[in-house]
């Protein structure tokens, strides 16, 4: 067993596990020469757990799991013989100011920042009672997300502690590994039928939105702001009340619930930033940029002292939803300033790759490439396997030049990009006989393939496509003969053409692209193709590809992306006619709200008094346009 040192006040570990093999000894070694006595309550584990906490401690007990998460924390409890209890999860490390726990304590409980890792760069933090008095009061309540009650302890002498607990179990890959899912739901249903509370609704909102089905996520999260709406957790449900709304495309509702959160919370700049998605989904440039920079103004520390808080929504995460907002804009210049700012903060968020490449969008693979070592962080072989696979899932040149110069371990998937990439063509269709099973992600690379041998290589793979056989039927005759026979594609059709068209686009193969062109006059294939142009820089390309539709619905689409790209290119008394036509086929608040943005761009708002008052009518939120009346 190793030695723990003792210090004074003495602090108990106490931990439940189950299965945590994994990252176990990780948070053992964390609390050496910290703890004085570790804790562990085993609940049924089939692994290594038990041996490895051995290691640490002869201190472990086995706990019937009864689907209750204080009763199993209590129990550890009741073995505790430390002044103070230290309460960690195993996914869970000692990371940052270790040292305060060895300093003199004297308060009833502490709380502790917790930073709960998502990935890619990105965290999110909270503030929690982890450090208390082992004392008969400091007792567990509820069967899930279970904490100390502060409403009997709250007259009790608290402080917060400089002492960081870092937490992977949010990450993607872990979620999936745990699978606990339907073990939550039962927990917290049963735990609402005998206390139906605040705090339980929103932990029954919670775990819907972990299954995503946001629809009774909504449900949960407004039972529980009508039972108590002014709690720990409240700004947190609301910014996940107007997200779930988003996820159900009730854009109106999350606008109305996110603008009204930021006057309940009107510093927090984690409100701001969730009223800035809202607009952006919604289209509403214009306030978006002004909620982003709002949150540059509240800074970065503000959030830093809420008990929730996403790092980046006061510093990186803002500067980078604006360099978004104005790229769309095709104003690059702003962009490429509110870029630089964000990767100087966050150099290892990997989404700045990706807008890294949206900046650049004709840049060639090495260029490209060499940007990216003056910019991000090559440090280790993980980082440069996590660039390769956000710049692959674009299709971008530069993987190429970086699988190459670092010498990077592909599957034989990627492999035959890679082949296509030196028009190895006949490599790669070799490659792919010996491919028995067709990943998601490869679809879009052996699509590519068979139309550039047009040879239906897909085949082999009928029942992934999932597609209807009139349509596959359609796209062998498209890919073999170059014909369009008319047929109506599905949006799953749609999707494919749109893999095809970005993925020729990125190689910059203009033959490819022409082949594609000339072998359809399907208006909503060319928009498709425009778009994919539009968004990797060729916006003149793209105009000169796009045609009319015979369908109103095409032409919507169709308008709004000519009048977008005319906006880029600074034409705005055409970008404002093809916003008018947008606006005639459909009379939407949205559409006002664009035309509305150009005619103020081009100086013509006198002619937007119509407009003006169709958002008023439906009473649209938006500091802009208060901006405008006054």
């Amino acid at each position: 067993m190793r030695n723990l040192m003792m210090k004074s006040p003495s602090i108990s570990l106490c931990m439940i596990v189950k299965n945590e093999e994994r990252c176990l000894e990780r948070c053992l070694n964390s609390v050496q020469n910290i703890v004085s006595e570790i804790i562990i309550v085993d609940t049924g584990s089939t692994d290594r757990t038990i041996e490895i906490a051995k290691q640490f401690t002869d201190k472990i007990y086995s706990f019937e799991w009864i689907n209750d998460f204080s009763a199993a924390r209590n129990f550890a409890l009741d073995h505790a013989t430390g002044e103070y209890i230290l309460h960690l999860d195993a996914d869970e490390y000692l990371y940052e100011g270790t040292e305060c726990l060895q300093e003199e304590l004297d308060k009833s409980y502490y709380f502790l920042r917790i930073r709960n890792e998502l990935g890619q760069g990105r965290a999110q933090t909270h503030l929690f009672v982890r450090l208390f008095r082992n004392q008969p009061s400091m007792r567990y309540e509820g069967k899930l997300h279970e904490q100390i009650n502060l409403d009997t302890n709250g007259h009790l002498p608290f402080g917060f502690m400089d002492c960081v607990i870092y937490h992977d179990g949010y990450m993607d890959e872990v979620v999936k590994d745990k699978n606990k899912s339907k073990r939550n739901m039962d927990i917290i249903k049963a735990a609402i039928k005998t206390s139906p509370t605040s705090f339980n609704y929103y932990n029954l909102g919670l775990q819907y939105v972990h299954e995503k089905n946001y629809k009774e996520a909504v449900e949960a999260f407004k039972k529980s702001f009508s039972l108590a709406n002014n709690q720990t957790f409240t700004p947190r449900m609301l910014i996940l009340l107007f997200n779930s709304l988003l996820e159900l495309k009730q854009y109106k509702q999350a606008m109305d619930v996110a603008a009204d959160s930021t006057l309940l919370y009107p510093d927090s700049p984690n409100m701001e930033y969730g009223l800035g998605n809202v607009y952006q989904k919604m289209g509403f440039a214009e306030d978006a940029k002004l909620c982003f920079e709002r949150c540059l103004e509240i800074g970065e520390e503000a959030g830093v002292q809420e008990y929730n808080h996403e790092e980046g929504s006061g510093s990186f995460l803002a500067n980078s939803k604006l360099c978004e907002v104005f790229l769309e804009e095709g104003d690059r210049e702003k962009a490429q300033q509110y870029f630089l700012a964000a990767v100087k903060e966050a150099p290892d968020l990997l989404y700045l790759v990706k807008l890294f490449a949206d900046l650049n969008p004709n840049v060639n693979g090495k260029d490209f490439l060499a940007s990216m070592l003056k910019i991000f962080p090559f440090s280790n072989p993980i980082k440069i396997r996590q660039y390769m696979s956000v710049l692959y899932d674009r299709r971008h040149i530069a993987t190429y030049e970086l699988i190459k110069c670092y010498h990077v371990n592909i599957e034989p998937e990627i492999q035959t990009w890679v082949d296509m990439v030196e028009h190895n063509y006949d490599l790669a269709a070799k490659r792919w006989e010996q491919i028995t099973e067709l990943k998601p992600f490869a679809k879009r690379d052996l699509l590519m393939l068979s139309f550039i041998r047009n040879e239906f290589l897909i085949a082999r793979f009928k029942g992934d496509f999932g597609l209807r056989e009139k349509e596959w039927k359609w796209w062998k005759k498209f890919i073999e003969q170059g014909i369009d026979d008319g047929t109506e594609l599905s949006g799953d059709s749609e999707e494919l053409w749109t893999w095809l068209c970005g993925d020729i686009v990125q190689l910059q193969e203009f033959e490819w692209l022409e082949k594609l062109v000339n072998n359809t006059n399907n208006a909503k294939l060319r928009y498709l193709i425009a778009k994919e142009l539009s968004n990797r820089g060729f916006v003149e390309l793209a105009l000169e590809i796009i045609v009319e539709s015979k369908h109103q619905k095409d032409n919507k689409l169709i308008y709004t992306l000519v009048s977008h790209i005319l906006m880029q290119l600074g034409q705005f008394d055409d970008a404002i006619y093809y916003a008018e036509q947008v606006y005639k086929i459909e009379n939407s608040y949205n559409n006002a709200y664009v035309l509305l943005s150009l005619l103020q761009k081009a100086g013509s708002l006198d002619r937007g008094e119509s407009l003006l008052n169709n958002l008023k009518t439906n009473g649209i939120k938006s500091r802009w346009l208060d901006g405008l009346v006054s």
